[in-house]
């Protein structure tokens, strides 16, 4: 009878089959570079346990090397603006009208790339509530802030969306946060 490995010895075979590994995932042992996958199914390795041997996803991994995100304000206040892309000078624009017209003082962020990097979660953080702006219907920068951050955090996240069809315009924008601010 077979004797099952325990999840150690599972994780030091991973390791083992990692080493045999040619960069195209093939065994080496086998002639014609078989797939291993044989050789996990017996000894019952899973293969959760040979990527865990592995190390860092690629995903994390690309936390470290994507463009930081801009902080263009960052001045302590309670609101944050989070946007990215074409946005951005809609939300300059924004910035002003909002302080010159309702006295709401505002920092914004923008975003260069995904994976978010730790200062996304950082200004999240700094901030009691954070403005989300997305040209779609469908707030897809919301919702994967949303899965980013812990989800006592994802309270303070509030989506502004624009999807009219025509370019996103700082009006629309300062309207709908102040709408939000209950102002």
């Amino acid at each position: 009878m077979k004797r099952l490995l325990g999840h150690d010895e599972r994780i030091a075979e991973a390791h083992r089959i990692r080493r045999d590994l040619d960069r195209h995932g093939n065994d080496e042992r086998y002639a014609g570079g078989k797939p291993h996958c044989r050789e996990q199914v017996r000894h019952g390795i899973r293969q959760h346990d040979v990527e865990q041997a592995r190390g860092p996803s690629k995903f994390e991994n690309a936390r470290n090397s994507v463009p930081k995100p801009e902080l263009v304000r960052n001045d302590g206040n309670d609101v944050g603006i989070i946007a990215y892309g074409t946005s951005h000078h809609a939300l300059v624009e924004t910035l002003d009208q909002l302080q010159s017209e309702q006295g709401i003082k505002a920092d914004y962020l923008r975003l260069r790339a995904y994976p978010f990097t730790s200062e996304v979660g950082g200004f999240i953080s700094a901030h009691k509530r954070i403005y989300v702006v997305d040209q779609n219907r469908d707030g897809q920068m919301f919702q994967l802030l949303k899965l980013d951050i812990p989800a006592e955090e994802v309270v303070r996240l509030r989506s502004v969306r624009h999807y009219n069809g025509l370019p996103l315009d700082a009006r629309s924008v300062t309207d709908e946060i102040v709408s939000q601010e209950g102002k």
